[in-house]
């Protein structure tokens, strides 16, 4: 609301106010980022589907109506990496907020792997700009996929003969703490393993299967043992599963108990 006030001919020596209500020119619109959360890790080189929402408050009492330039930046050293441009026209009302969703597709060639802060700067109609630096900085890194696995349940009861079938199962909860989506054939195979170490140990079943984990998801697989390894001695062994990501690295987990395997009666 604008308020103008008239004194003169042809009216009283008195003062005529009125009221004008309409939607006003911004004196600057401020940019924040508090409301943005981003991966730990962001991949170099990958295609990206990113969006970083930026609230822009406009402080004057009254609404406006116009064309605004939003911008995103990586900031290192005080070096700046244009990220994202966005134009488009903002309606406002006075103290209040609107959000622009900025699209990020891909890292800009000039990004390096390296810690980055995160800029956001508008620019009204009156070519006034504001920014706003994010309070924690994002990891540029290469892309990788990076599992942790552990075993949810190993429904080993008894002792189990080496050589013969069993119906026992093992499963597997397995995270993706990469950076990219982990796509494609994955190897899952137990051991069964005295001093908990893979090399030391007999492997018991091997499963080949095509997983898709997406950053920080995890999924749960079921193993069936089927046949115990006829070159196992009678002994307890840990049962360990060792699995092998699209991209050929590898990762373990240990029971945390021990299972009986005893040797095939002849």
């Amino acid at each position: 609301m604008t308020s103008f006030v008239y004194v003169g001919a042809p009216f009283s020596d008195a003062g005529f106010e009125f009221t004008v209500s309409g939607i006003a020119a911004s004196s600057g619109l401020q940019p924040s980022l508090a409301g943005a959360t981003l991966p730990a890790s962001i991949p170099l080189n990958s295609k990206l589907k990113l969006t970083v929402p930026v609230s822009i408050a406009n402080s004057s009492t009254s609404a406006i109506k116009e064309k605004t330039t939003t911008k995103l930046f990586l900031s290192v050293d005080g070096t700046q990496i244009p990220l994202a441009t966005t134009a488009k026209t903002l309606i406002i009302n006075g103290n209040s907020t609107a959000a622009v969703d900025m699209k990020i597709t891909k890292l800009p060639a000039a990004a390096t792997t390296g810690s980055y802060y995160l800029i956001a700067s508008t620019t009204d109609a009156s070519n006034t700009t504001l920014s706003m630096m994010s309070s924690a900085q994002i990891e540029l890194a290469d892309p990788t996929i990076n599992f942790t696995t552990q075993f949810t349940s190993l429904n080993l009861t008894g002792a189990l003969t080496a050589g013969s079938a069993t119906k026992a199962k093992a499963v597997l909860s397995i995270t993706n703490n990469g950076n990219i989506p982990s796509k494609g054939a994955t190897t899952i195979t137990l051991y069964a393993s005295s001093d908990q170490t893979v090399a030391s140990g007999t492997p018991i079943t091997t499963h080949k299967m095509s997983l898709t984990i997406n950053p920080t998801a995890t999924k749960t697989v079921t193993i069936p043992l089927k046949k115990i390894s006829a070159s196992l001695v009678t002994g307890t062994y840990f049962v360990i599963a060792q699995i092998t990501d699209p991209e050929n690295h590898e990762t373990i987990a240990i029971s945390n108990t021990r299972t009986c395997f005893k040797t095939a009666s002849r």
